[in-house]
């Protein structure tokens, strides 16, 4: 229910699954954040991606916010067209890879699956091992531009998604996975903080993105942001 309560949470999923061969240790960094000065990175071309002036707002004040209190912010810059190429690969390999999963499903019960879902697979089914090979390596590019940018800071700030939270009753939006998705690909930690809500009353999320094995300097600066957006209320 809050930032101090993750890291007693990832003793409890942490570990090595030995019956999953993709699965593998990995070493932590040092988690301290008091009194330590963080180079902190920022998503600074929010309009060119799509990002709705509420969002915006709210991400500036924040970043401005933690910048008095913890580190000296830096922006930096993700092409709208990069980060399109590298959400339609991954998608790409999870539409394959679910093929596989649900193969026999698949074959005998097709209708089963949702229209999207069935769109989808059915996509995968046209694509050739070439393509998949091009998708992989359209991730490793991705990989690439966020090790650039952490191997400079220590953390990289974005918005969670694009926009609010949105009402159950309305569609999600196409794009909601837009900023979230260069993490899960590049196989680097993330964590998510409210900090604030429209004025709808719906939630509006901070994204904090680090190197691989920075998951307790996540968390320790989710907490400390917590407390730091508690303090102004």
């Amino acid at each position: 229910r809050a930032g101090g309560d993750l890291p007693a949470l990832f003793q409890a999923v942490s570990g090595i699954d030995h019956r999953d061969p993709t699965s593998h240790s990995v070493p932590l960094a040092h988690a301290e954040v008091h009194g330590r000065r963080l180079r902190i990175a920022y998503l600074s071309n929010l309009t060119e991606l799509g990002v709705t002036p509420p969002v915006a707002q709210r991400f500036a004040a924040t970043v401005a916010q933690i910048a008095e209190a913890i580190g000296d912010p830096t922006p930096v810059r993700l092409e709208l067209a990069s980060l399109h190429r590298w959400r339609r690969a991954g998608l790409l390999l999870c539409e394959a890879e679910m093929l596989i999963e649900h193969a026999d499903d698949w074959a005998e019960h097709p209708v089963s699956f949702s229209p999207e879902l069935q769109r989808m697979l059915q996509y995968a089914q046209t694509r050739s091992a070439s393509d998949l090979v091009a998708a992989e390596r359209m991730l490793d590019r991705a990989l690439l531009a966020l090790r650039d940018i952490l191997g400079r800071h220590d953390v990289l700030l974005t918005p969670t998604t694009p926009q609010s939270a949105y009402a159950l009753t309305e569609p999600v939006p196409t794009d909601q996975a837009l900023l979230t998705a260069i993490a899960n690909f590049a196989g680097a930690p993330a964590i998510s903080v409210p900090m604030g809500l429209s004025a709808d009353g719906l939630s509006i999320g901070l994204q904090a993105i680090g190197a691989i094995g920075s998951d307790l300097l996540l968390m320790a600066l989710a907490e400390r942001f917590e407390q730091l957006r508690d303090s102004t209320r």
